[in-house]
């Protein structure tokens, strides 16, 4: 493995529209996120089931309320057009494979240059993040998806996060939860694993007024063991038992407005 990066990448951001032909060449020191408004312009902008593969018909067919059909629909097929632009196929023709959490990846056969891409959405908009040969995620929230936040914090934030969180004033709490809901969240779709209920051991800077990062990579149990989390059952496999420093990790976090907030985390492999 690599040793942390010595130079931060340049964040370029993107507004995609339905006439956007652009190509924007992702050289190795850039990141780009693209912002995809989710309503009816560019869902009606053209037939993007034409450009799915038949699982993702089929997962779209599976949907019970159209907003997550429609949204899913359009980030996975502006997606596909991204990388199709990229790769010089068709949209339908980019084909994925899928980690044991569902994560998708370019199929390596595609992929000589190593581009990685990580997804994220609320209602309304999709976030689409690209870099080359790095571990990337992204993840957007907004306070009124998060609901009943302190709930919420008592299991996913650190004895010392929540005592950071509660010394804020009132006003800023709910930003100080959402940068560090959205910082875990993007650090473990760039590791590759799903939602866990370790996510207390995983410790970032709460405060708003100082630079978003992580400060510490909790022990995981040296065993795999059944642990409840929001109702439900899972293996927790040890997520961060790959004992990664913190410091090799970069965020940053970003106001897409509307009570809107997305992280992006990234490291060198």
């Amino acid at each position: 493995m690599n040793g942390p990066e010595t130079e931060t990448p340049h964040i370029r951001f993107f507004c995609w529209q339905p006439t956007d032909e652009t190509r924007p060449r992702l050289p190795p020191d850039e990141l780009h996120v693209w912002l995809v408004e989710a309503h009816e312009a560019n869902l009606g902008a053209r037939p993007w089931l034409e450009d799915l593969s038949g699982d993702e018909r089929q997962r779209v067919g599976r949907f019970r309320f159209a907003v997550h059909r429609n949204q899913f629909m359009l980030g996975r097929g502006v997606l596909r057009h991204r990388l199709a632009a990229g790769l010089g196929c068709a949209p339908r023709e980019v084909r994925f494979v899928y980690g044991s959490h569902g994560r998708p990846e370019l199929d390596p056969a595609l992929n000589p240059t190593g581009v990685v891409f990580s997804v994220s959405h609320v209602p309304g908009l999709v976030v689409l993040a690209f870099a080359l040969r790095r571990r990337l995620g992204v993840d957007v929230e907004t306070s009124q998806r998060v609901g009943d936040w302190r709930a919420l914090a008592s299991r996913a934030l650190s004895v010392r996060e929540r005592a950071v969180l509660a010394a804020l004033p009132p006003g800023s709490q709910t930003a100080g939860f959402l940068r560090a809901w959205t910082a875990k969240e993007a650090f473990l779709k760039a590791t590759g694993r799903g939602l866990t209920d370790d996510l207390d051991r995983l410790e970032t800077e709460v405060n708003p007024a100082l630079p978003v990062r992580l400060l510490a990579l909790g022990e995981a149990p040296d065993e795999p063991e059944s642990r409840s989390w929001a109702g439900g059952t899972h293996c927790a496999t040890a997520p961060f038992g790959f004992r990664d420093e913190a410091d090799r990790w970069t965020l940053r976090s970003f106001s897409l407005g509307a009570d809107r907030l997305a992280t992006l985390a990234w490291a060198a492999l």
